[in-house]
């Protein structure tokens, strides 16, 4: 059988449970890559409504003492939220080191994030979100 004629007898033969979770991740698939193709601020904007918008961020994921920070840094002219440390977004992030000083990490997927973003895009999300927080 070939790779076309047996993906064919697998569209055929599949039960409606099968065929409602193939539909649901091609979705998901596509919104995500609609999302992606989005200029830098438009996409992280989105990403930030896809979780629930930013009441999900405010007082959830971001404490009052990195929107204080926050809120420091571009008063002082730090457009891209450089001067707080990077280790502070990671831990926000959910990114757990394996042990002190080890580059390695794993990212948690207990904190309702996509699992799909890497932590870069985690830290890009957070940072946006505060910005748009501070900037109320």
């Amino acid at each position: 059988m070939t790779p076309e004629e047996e993906a064919k007898y697998r569209l055929d033969h599949e039960t409606p449970a099968q065929k409602e979770k193939r539909i649901r991740n091609e979705r998901y698939r596509a919104r995500w890559s609609a999302i992606n193709q989005l200029p830098f601020e438009e996409k992280y904007d989105a990403i930030i409504e896809e979780m629930g918008g930013l009441t999900e961020f405010e007082g959830n994921r971001i404490s009052n003492l990195v929107l204080t920070k926050a809120k420091d840094a571009l008063e002082n002219g730090d457009e891209h939220l450089n001067t707080i440390q990077l280790y502070l977004w990671d831990k926000i992030a959910g990114c757990r080191r394996d042990k002190f000083g080890s580059q390695d990490f794993t990212l948690d997927q207990t904190q309702g994030w996509p699992r799909h973003l890497s932590l870069a895009e985690r830290v890009c999300t957070l940072k946006r979100a505060t910005k748009r927080i501070v900037g109320k």
